[in-house]
């Protein structure tokens, strides 16, 4: 998992710790590789939060009583028990961890895929084989090449796989082989089959849909175009680095998500938000992964509407009668765009060098999120960001695809200005 070096060693509270709301809606507990936009979400619904991730960034320690987790993810069950018992939920990371997820619940009451069934869902050759009988798209995946690849593309993926991360194009077949050797570090493909599957790539843009699950339904929040690569930054071939959205796709190809979501949460109990990440090929969409838990790309479609997501989230997965009652039942949710015309993007910038955060930087950033809300994931001063891993993610609005991925652009090249200036490269 990416990470940073933070400014403190210890595992404690970052300093500043928010205000503490007397009339919340209650308290919750986030955990993940990074808490912060869930947080957001959550804070702005009226929630005392607190969470646990890999960066507890600056503008989080504004917002929520904030720990670090210097040990991914060794280190949650221990922060997790230190903390008072309350609902709690899982963004990105964490899915790959189950035993990690029982471990929390004994403390806590998980809003959120169970981890039995998480176990489940996150088995791509499993999951391949039930979508298949039951007659949806998704890429054949086997737990080895089988022996037609050399006739197709094929990726390795890790099997706790995270935005994008280790996943690798296998060649034609006289280097196949001698590839995957080289990867494990010298042992056969067949000795790493409990780390990686093998997936045959289906091209063509590559999109993700929120869904919430709510009473063995699903419902459609919105899809967004999803950037990654090195096209747009990316230290990795295939590694997120952002998500523009909403967008429309076709009728057909709404129509058949709707009908995978279905699926998944009768089959997989789904709960709460979840996302679908796939391709479309052929006016079809192509399944390429489950992610049942707050995706990436809810954020930008919360900053398109007047809702909470995390709120949504709470109220689909809570047995509280008084919530479920909030709880729509038409097809759609509250998370609807308020405007038409305006599409909302956020991008991932990457350390390009080795960076040390200073004092006056952070606060500079802080400032300009305040203000612009077109900054986030800002780190604190003092923190250490290794090259290849994440600064902080910029946002942009426009009134289309193309014009927010232009503005996104303009805006993180003024950002890359703006750390050059500052001389932030680490000397010492």
């Amino acid at each position: 998992m990416p990470k940073r070096n933070p400014a403190s060693p210890n595992l404690s509270l970052c300093s500043g710790r928010p205000r503490h709301w007397e009339n919340a809606r209650g308290e919750l507990l986030i955990v993940g590789a990074s808490a912060r936009a869930a947080a957001q979400s959550a804070v702005a619904a009226g929630y005392n939060v607190t969470t646990i991730d890999l960066f507890s960034d600056a503008d989080l320690c504004e917002i929520a009583e904030s720990h670090i987790a210097h040990q991914w993810p060794e280190d949650v069950p221990r922060l997790a028990e230190s903390i008072a018992p309350r609902d709690w939920m899982y963004t990105g990371g964490l899915e790959n961890y189950p035993h990690i997820i029982t471990l929390v619940n004994r403390h806590h009451n998980l809003l959120g895929c169970s981890a039995e069934r998480i176990s489940e869902i996150r088995d791509p050759v499993m999951l391949w084989q039930e979508l298949s009988g039951a007659g949806f798209r998704m890429p054949a995946t086997w737990n080895q090449l089988p022996p037609t690849y050399c006739d197709e593309t094929w990726l390795r993926k890790p099997r706790r796989s995270a935005g994008g991360l280790g996943i690798r194009r296998i060649a034609p077949q006289q280097e196949a082989h001698a590839y995957t050797e080289r990867e494990n570090g010298g042992r056969p493909a067949r000795d790493h089959a409990s780390e990686f599957v093998f997936q045959r790539e289906v091209w063509g843009d590559t999109f993700g849909a929120v869904f919430l699950a709510g009473d063995r339904k699903a419902k459609l929040c919105g899809i967004t175009r999803q950037l990654s690569g090195t096209p747009h930054g990316a230290p990795g071939e295939f590694q997120y680095c952002g998500s523009i959205g909403p967008v429309s796709v076709s009728g057909k190809v709404t129509g058949e998500l709707k009908r995978l979501a279905d699926f998944l949460v009768d089959r997989f109990a789904l709960r709460g938000l979840f996302g679908l990440d796939f391709i479309i090929a052929e006016d079809s969409p192509w399944l390429i992964e489950v992610n049942p838990r707050y995706p990436a790309s809810a954020e930008v479609l919360e900053r398109c509407s007047c809702a909470s997501v995390v709120h949504e989230h709470c109220v689909a997965c809570c047995s509280d009668s008084r919530l479920r009652g909030d709880l729509i039942s038409t097809d759609t949710t509250s998370i609807t765009p308020t405007s038409k015309r305006l599409t909302v993007g956020k991008l991932v910038l990457y350390a390009c060098k080795e960076l040390r955060i200073t004092r006056t930087f952070s606060e500079k950033l802080l400032a300009s999120a305040g203000r612009d809300q077109d900054v986030a994931d800002i780190p604190r001063a003092g923190s250490v960001i290794e090259q290849g891993q994440p600064i902080l993610t910029a946002f942009a609005n426009g009134t289309c695809v193309s014009s927010c991925h232009e503005s996104l652009q303009t805006r993180k090249h003024r950002l890359q200005q703006e750390l050059r200036a500052a001389q932030l490269i680490r000397r010492d």
